[in-house]
């Protein structure tokens, strides 16, 4: 476990330092016109840093704006589209820049041949990414289309003619609403941004009469890509550890999960009395059940603290075993419970998420390519790695709950046969719930490099140990019983 934090952190500041170092550059070219313009009007005067990272938070939180109408909206104006498209464009220039700068100083590469091989890197990127999103575009129909933004495919034209375009400044005024909302009067919280005004425009006079003029610009950049990074970890760190776990998110994303207004209620009234008991034996607070529709069988834990985790089963589970077998099953999901298991692969995995929302924010980047390929490398190994082990302990503490080894043994083995009998078809629509089973899916062959898959998939990133190791250790515990 410490190995992986350890590894974790290394990825994740390679990462971090990689980014700072990308908005640093396309900062400090944003702030070089303005920059000189001021310094001239003032006569070199250090002032000219004030009005420069005014202009600069503007356009900060200008091209802000417009990627988050770009992504959340689905009839941005055209002037959002041109202030994102030179956003993407001055990254990708400083990234060229960056590039050329390691090759040249530091790998000591000839001009000609560092600028040859930022070329192929950056066509690479770019066509790859057009030819990513052609195929994308063209797997989806009028109707997909309609159906991501919540439209119903015969009103869909109708809507988006009569909507409004939704512009920056529209955008803008959300964001200071929300800002000055965030307390329970909207005055103070108007009053809170006036005074982290002051103070930013009080820091600013200080350090444009403290520090020498060439240190400006440089500051400026870093301070405001150290910023614009910290943004960005901190959403990822936020959508994964706040508000409803990731897991029930996606669980909701991909298939219908019943409450307690379920059909069957008397199903949802016999799993909580079994897993209130079961809680109660392993000395935690009894979670919350959902019943999730899948015929799949597989249980799921979610929640980063005892008193707020929440339990899926889903039908397929409840209709392939029977009662001692579905106990196990529920007396090992309340072990990961226990073990604050949800917390701790949450945390693992944060990595992995901020390389994907690395990768996404900067399209064709290709410095970020190699650092953001090994955090995710990394990320996964680790999430693989501790969560086989913590299989192996959840296994241990399901016995040490209900005291019948055979049980989970049995139910495991059910589960696994049950698996190996259904269709490819069905099991390539629960792809992506693959890692909520309690046993991983069968190993669907490849035509080509099938083995070397398989050690990847199972051996490196598996985040289940084999089914029959496990069954081995609980034969072996019902030996000793």
């Amino acid at each position: 476990m410490a190995l992986s934090v350890v590894l974790l952190a290394l990825a994740m500041g390679l990462l971090v330092a990689v980014e700072v170092v990308l908005i640093g550059l396309a900062s400090g070219m944003a702030a070089i016109a303005p920059y000189g313009l001021f310094a001239i009007a003032l006569e070199s005067s250090p002032l000219a840093l004030i009005p420069t990272a005014a202009i600069y938070s503007g356009l900060v939180f200008t091209a802000w704006s417009a990627v988050r109408v770009m992504r959340t909206e689905p009839n941005p104006s055209e002037t959002t589209e041109e202030v994102v498209a030179v956003t993407y464009l001055l990254v990708l220039v400083s990234s060229l820049v960056a590039t050329g700068y390691l090759l040249v100083s530091v790998l000591e590469f000839p001009v000609k041949a560092a600028i040859l091989v930022c070329g192929i890197l950056v066509a690479t990127a770019v066509v790859g990414w057009l030819l990513y999103a052609a195929l994308d575009w063209s797997n989806r129909d009028e109707a997909d289309r309609s159906e991501d933004w919540g439209v119903d495919t015969d009103d869909a034209i109708d809507t988006a003619a009569s909507d409004d375009s939704v512009g920056i400044t529209t955008e803008m005024r959300r964001v200071l609403e929300s800002v000055g909302n965030l307390t329970a009067r909207p005055v103070y919280g108007y009053l809170g941004v006036a005074l982290a005004a002051i103070i930013v425009l009080g820091s600013l006079y200080t350090a444009a009469t403290v520090l020498p003029i060439e240190y400006h610009l440089p500051g400026l950049a870093a301070v405001g890509s150290v910023c614009i990074v910290g943004l960005h970890v901190g959403s990822t760190v936020r959508s994964e550890f706040t508000g409803e776990p990731a897991v029930l998110r996606h669980l909701e994303q991909t298939e219908r999960v019943e409450s307690r207004a379920a059909t069957d209620e008397r199903e949802l009234t016999t799993l909580r009395a079994t897993v209130g008991r079961l809680a109660a034996q392993a000395d935690v607070p009894s979670p919350a059940i959902r019943l999730a529709s899948s015929a799949t069988p597989r249980a799921v834990t979610a929640g980063y603290r005892p008193a707020t985790s929440t339990i899926v089963v889903s039908r397929g589970l409840i209709e392939t075993l029977d009662d001692p077998e579905l106990e196990a099953v529920l007396a090992h999901e309340v072990a990961h419970i226990a073990n604050r298991d949800a917390a701790v692969m949450t945390f693992l995995a944060v990595p992995a998420a901020s390389a994907s929302a690395t990768v996404d924010r900067h399209v064709a980047n290709p410095v970020l390519a190699v650092p953001a390929a090994v955090a995710y490398a990394v990320s996964r190994w680790c999430v693989a790695l501790v969560s086989s082990y913590r299989e192996y302990v959840a296994d241990d503490g399901a016995v040490a709950i209900t005291g019948d080894p055979a049980a989970l043994a049995s139910a495991l083995e059910t589960l696994d046969r049950d698996l190996e009998r259904r269709p490819a078809t069905d099991l390539r629509d629960h792809r992506s719930a693959a890692a909520f089973s309690i046993v991983p899916p069968p190993w669907e062959e490849h035509r080509f490099f099938d083995r070397t898959r398989r050690i990847v998939a199972r051996k490196l990133f598996g985040t289940h140990p084999d089914t029959e190791k496990r069954i081995e250790r609980l034969g072996a515990a019902v030996e000793r019983s």
